[in-house]
């Protein structure tokens, strides 16, 4: 069994893998992240990269393609961009800059679980705040309200940024 540690429920390996494909799937659609017939690079040496290309394939099939030449795909997990944001916010600097980000609603143990599932290998980067952990042990959904807040203000972010051009 494969505990999530955004839901805290149990699953099967046959189970795991299509909720982490059907929640990629509303994220990208809900955010309009990727297009159909869309050229973009992955940068696959990293496991995170590998994993996103697999989901990728699985949603869209054939109709999307990679390219070096590509639009650029981050390939930041939940945790990453929470603890990207959370520091830019304490540390009172500039938000960083919005990027096109589907792993977004994927935590790294889920990254991590889905890798080991699909036999994918790769490095990642170093584990974010531990803080994000601690808090989303007492707050079971931590996770998922800093994400809609955090999307929230990138919104706001695009909204005002359109205004001034």
């Amino acid at each position: 069994m494969i505990i999530s540690n955004i839901t805290g429920k149990s699953y099967t390996p046959q189970d795991f893998l299509p909720l982490l494909e059907k929640r990629l799937r509303k994220h990208i659609r809900l955010h309009d992240l990727i297009s159909q017939g869309g050229v973009y690079k992955i940068d696959t040496s990293t496991l995170a990269g590998a994993v996103l290309r697999h989901f990728l394939l699985q949603i869209f099939e054939e109709r999307i393609t990679f390219s070096e030449e590509g639009t650029p795909l981050s390939v930041e997990t939940l945790d990453d961009y929470i603890s990207k944001n959370l520091s830019s916010f304490f540390t009172a600097k500039a938000l960083p800059a919005i990027i096109i980000s589907p792993l977004q609603c994927i935590s790294r143990g889920e990254l991590l679980q889905a890798a080991k599932l699909l036999d994918l290998s790769g490095s990642l980067p170093p584990e974010p705040h531990s803080f994000i952990e601690e808090l989303h042990k007492i707050y079971p959904q931590t996770r998922s309200s800093f994400l809609k807040s955090f999307l929230h203000i990138d919104s706001l972010r695009e909204n005002i940024s359109e205004k001034q051009s």
